[in-house]
């Protein structure tokens, strides 16, 4: 790795991940008031799938699980598959807060975290069909 070791890769890996979180978190509050805009919702899949990318090559496993659940769900967003809706916002935007605080040292509800993002998807696509 360019002669980093793994405690300043990490560094460079809360930076980034600091940086998605925010995109995530601002996003999701235009979503809000947007509705269902592609470019915001194109932004926050960006965002999710890039995270769960760096999370996985740390080998950090449970923020990128979650961070996969939020991307499978904007990507359902994305295909018309799943309505912008305050209780989706309010998901995502708890999974930015869950994450944040796995970053932290606490991943412990990141886990049941994930299988809630599961079940929405599949509750909502169930709704849409």
């Amino acid at each position: 790795m360019g002669g980093l070791d793994r405690s300043q890769v990490l560094d460079l890996f809360q930076e980034e991940a600091g940086e998605l979180l925010e995109t995530l978190s601002e996003g999701l509050l235009r979503l809000e008031g947007a509705g269902n805009d592609p470019e915001v919702v194109r932004d926050l899949f960006r965002a999710a799938h890039t995270l769960k990318g760096s999370a996985a090559m740390m080998e950090l496993t449970a923020i990128a699980t979650a961070a996969h659940r939020m991307e499978d769900l904007l990507g359902e967003v994305q295909a018309g598959q799943v309505a912008v809706t305050r209780p989706l916002v309010d998901l995502l935007l708890e999974g930015v807060d869950r994450i944040q605080a796995a970053l932290g040292g606490d991943d412990a509800g990141l886990p049941d975290y994930a299988e809630r993002v599961a079940g929405y998807r599949d509750t909502a696509g169930a709704a849409a069909a």
